[in-house]
């Protein structure tokens, strides 16, 4: 959503005219731990990384980087399911 007037700053920077540099600065933390159920472990890791704006390249690099720190064979492709 476009501004239609005023002006703003976050952390120092112009809503305006720096909004990457903001985005690279301040995160998203969940009131909870939050995975999508109808998404796999891989979906999951991927879709929060392009929401960190990652880029569809940068995220497939770190999910391949999970992938090889941490071995769950299978378990990448399944959908997460609260208990």
């Amino acid at each position: 959503m476009k501004p239609t007037g005023g002006e703003g700053r976050v952390l120092g920077f112009d809503l305006r005219t720096e909004a990457e540099k903001i985005k690279t600065r301040i995160g998203y933390l969940s009131q909870s731990f939050t995975l999508y159920g109808d998404l796999s472990v891989d979906e999951n890791i991927e879709f929060f990384a392009q929401i960190q704006g990652s880029g569809i390249t940068r995220a497939a690099e770190r999910v391949a980087g999970f992938h090889a720190s941490r071995p769950f064979g299978a378990a990448w492709h399944r959908t997460f399911r609260a208990a």
